[in-house]
């Protein structure tokens, strides 16, 4: 297995512009070599897990646009029972659409089977490719169950506020006016 290096990496402390375009499944790796050296991991979905048939607590967790962005090199895990796969578009409109032109990462029974607690399937995969991953799951995308992953913004933390100006010095004293000589 050949080590996972992401494409591109935005350097410590400035904001990396994301090329909007359309990732393919070409782009995850989830080879255990990609996976141990991912720098990070998220799981996709509430609660609930990728079970979330009506996308509801995806809405609730990720915006009406359900996106969600992560740097390169992140482990992205999808948690989900036996009716549901996960499937990437291969563009915004076979997304919008529910058109299945793309690629079944994982199907009903990926990394467990169809039966056995909340979440007898798993999916986990490192994105190595800067750009918009389109999510979604074949039985269940037209009824909302699906999602974006904006791949490759790095963004530094907010910097601390410059510190306040120096305050000024007092004034000098006012002196009462002069009074004419007698």
């Amino acid at each position: 297995e050949a080590p996972c290096r992401p494409a591109n990496r935005a350097r410590r402390g400035r904001r990396v512009a994301v090329p909007m375009v359309a990732l393919t499944a070409d782009s995850l790796c989830s080879t255990s070599a990609c996976l141990s050296s991912a720098s990070g991991s998220v799981t996709i979905g509430d609660a609930r897990g990728w079970n979330d048939a009506f996308g509801v607590g995806l809405t609730a967790a990720y915006g009406i646009n359900k996106l969600l962005h992560v740097p390169l090199n992140t482990s992205i895990i999808f948690k989900y029972g036996g009716t549901h796969t996960v499937f990437v578009a291969d563009n915004e409109d076979a997304f919008g659409d529910c058109t299945l032109s793309g690629t079944r990462v994982a199907s009903f029974d990926h990394g467990g089977g169809s039966t056995g607690g909340d979440f007898p399937n798993q999916y986990s995969a490192v994105v190595t490719a800067p750009g918009v991953l389109h999510f979604l799951c074949e039985p269940h995308c037209l009824s909302g169950q699906r999602m974006r992953v904006a791949v490759g913004m790095e963004v530094a933390p907010e910097a601390p506020p410059p510190p306040p100006p120096p305050f000024p010095p007092p004034s000098p004293p006012s002196l009462p006016p002069s009074l004419p000589a007698p």
